[in-house]
């Protein structure tokens, strides 16, 4: 098995090689399905650069042979989520986008690569962003709210009861066939995601991203506002040229951010927080199953 640092390397040629086919893609070819060679291409580049400056990355964290089921944890959860929210929900029930040219491969394609690539290279650029900004920016918190253990604990059943309710909020649209606000729906379970995710890190005894907004952390806030900003640039200017999917319903169509609805750039935001927060939850998990683990063997 190579090093850590010989995986890296092959790593970035890697990322390299997919961001360039995407970009291909994306500009010369009409109709490509380009957005899985970049979000793989695109985590990877992330990663090394992470590695870079860090000495470490979600890639060393998963090639660690501990770690391995984090992986497929992490898969199985995104899976869920991408597929539920994106699919079931955006597509199918409130037809808010579409897959522009999608037929079984490519949908094949997306569940198996594109969407945990995605939540990978969101979580790396954030840590890319906030390692570049801690030169400027400190680590600090602007309010100091105390709670006490038992109002901490039902603020985050609320925020489980709640990440469910918004999870399945779609539903109520069809059952009371409240049409004309299906476009505005899809900001719920976006936002479930980090609901859910932060309540059951909390439960396992893990630190909750939402805690970052709670205290309005300078570094993590500014590093979350660049990371969304940043990747709603690239991944919406990008679709620009290639038309990999289109949007349909969603709301205030015609207030646009240059050529793409004002409404999408407020989705990135509980997307792109969701993202963080859900590899903040499995690594906190993989911690706790490697620690009793140890735990076990020792005893």
């Amino acid at each position: 098995m190579p090093t850590a640092r010989t995986a890296h390397i092959i790593s970035f040629w890697c990322g390299v090689i997919f961001v360039l086919v995407a970009f291909y893609l994306a500009f010369f070819v009409k109709g490509s399905t380009f957005y899985t060679f970049f979000a793989l291409g695109s985590w990877l580049l992330l990663d090394f650069i992470d590695y870079k400056l860090n000495n470490t990355s979600i890639l060393s964290y998963f090639y660690n042979s501990h770690h391995y089921q984090a992986f497929y944890l992490l898969f199985m959860v995104s899976f869920f989520f991408c597929f539920i929210i994106d699919f079931v929900w955006g597509v199918k029930v409130l037809k808010v986008w579409e897959w522009t040219d999608y037929g079984v491969i490519e949908f094949v394609c997306m569940y198996l690569f594109m969407n945990i690539s995605f939540v990978l290279s969101i979580y790396e650029l954030y840590r890319v962003i906030k390692t570049l900004l801690k030169k400027y920016i400190p680590d600090e918190n602007l309010f100091s709210l105390r709670l006490s253990s038992l109002r901490k604990r039902l603020f985050y059943k609320a925020c489980l009861i709640l990440g469910i309710v918004f999870f399945i909020s779609p539903l109520y649209m069809v059952i009371y066939n409240l049409h004309h606000l299906e476009p505005y729906i899809l900001i719920f379970p976006f936002t479930s995601i980090t609901l859910i995710t932060d309540a059951v890190t909390y439960f396992t005894g893990g630190q909750p991203v939402l805690e970052q907004f709670i205290h309005f952390n300078r570094l993590k806030s500014a590093t979350i506002a660049a990371t969304i900003f940043s990747a709603f640039i690239v991944t919406e200017g990008l679709n620009t040229f290639g038309g990999e999917w289109q949007y349909l319903r969603v709301p205030f169509y015609n207030i646009r951010f240059f050529t793409v609805p004002l409404s999408v750039l407020i989705g990135w935001i509980p997307l792109v927080v969701g993202m963080i927060s859900m590899v903040n939850m499995v690594k906190h998990l993989s911690y706790k199953a490697s620690s009793h683990k140890s735990l076990s063997s020792f005893t």
